[in-house]
């Protein structure tokens, strides 16, 4: 079956405009007994430009960010600069879990912006301590998602941040009760 065909279908039923595409390409060619698989020729054309190529020719995907070794950054950005979703190329981490947390970063840096905006305009309508109290419960939502959803098993610290984060929540309702 033509996966474009399913993808269609797929985004009429889902209703989404589109979304971003991470290429995580920083690793050290350690498995490939030294060839680097990103920059290796095929058919004439390196990996990664027909990788970038097959994404930017997908309707579902409306931005792509690459992530790679540093030494790759430069000539990347070079073999994608004709590719107009590319919006950027940075360098990884030092484990593959990095690289990917510095391509989701790069990829929601505008909701990032637009976070930062609507908590202002929320603060000035609310109150500081209220939209705080909110803005914690948002690092919260992705937490207990994470524990059901991917078993996930929190650090210590984490806990304490989340007890911490309800017991603000409880106290300040209790506030408002009360006064």
């Amino acid at each position: 079956m033509d996966i474009t065909k399913i993808t269609r279908s797929a985004r009429k039923v889902l209703r989404l405009k589109y979304c971003g595409a991470v290429i995580v390409a920083a690793g050290s060619a350690s498995r490939m007994g030294g060839i680097d698989k990103v920059m290796a020729q095929l058919n004439g054309e390196p990996m990664i430009a027909r990788t970038v190529r097959n994404f930017q020719e997908c309707d579902a995907v409306g931005e792509i960010v690459i992530v790679t070794r540093e030494d790759l950054v430069m000539p990347i950005m070079e073999l994608t600069a004709e590719i107009e979703k590319v919006t950027a190329v940075v360098v990884g981490g030092a484990s593959r879990q990095e690289s990917v947390a510095m391509g989701l970063g790069a990829v929601n840096g505008a909701l990032f912006l637009l976070g930062f905006v609507l908590l202002q305009s929320n603060m000035k309508r609310n109150g500081v301590v209220l939209s705080s109290i909110f803005m914690k419960l948002g690092l919260l939502v992705p937490m207990v998602i994470s524990i059901f959803l991917f078993r996930e098993i929190p650090a210590p610290m984490q806990i304490a941040g989340g007890i911490l984060i309800l017991g603000g929540v409880l106290y300040y309702s209790r506030l408002e009760q009360n006064g």
